[in-house]
């Protein structure tokens, strides 16, 4: 195995962890969002900001998971990187980091709105 593809199995293992973290990092919102939207606010005024930041996590899961069966996929082949990728790679990585985004700004706001 040459150098270039030693390092492109690198930075996919590395991409991997990274999709696995942020995958773990929307379901602990999802947990979160849930638990505040039932035990902290008995009776939430902005619902609907719950609501979106449920969604968010939820994107980032999936998406999440999407991406890693993606790049666990391109292991296996030969070359690991065909230019151009494709949007197996693009597509769930932007999807999951945009879920998990708007899955803690909906959230924030929805405590913060709901506190006062």
């Amino acid at each position: 195995m040459d150098d270039n593809n030693k390092m492109d199995l690198e930075h996919l293992k590395s991409m991997i962890d990274y999709l696995r973290h942020l995958g773990l990092l929307s379901f602990a919102g999802l947990v979160l969002t849930s638990n505040l939207s039932i035990k902290m606010f008995t009776d939430p005024s902005w619902k609907i900001f719950a609501f979106l930041s449920v969604a968010g996590f939820f994107l980032g899961v999936i998406s999440s998971l999407l991406s890693q069966v993606a790049h666990i996929d391109r292991i296996r082949k030969n070359p690991i990187y065909e230019v151009p990728l494709s949007n197996g790679f693009a597509m769930p990585t932007a999807l999951c980091l945009v879920g998990v985004l708007a899955g803690i700004i909906f959230m924030a706001a929805f405590v913060l709105l709901n506190w006062w």
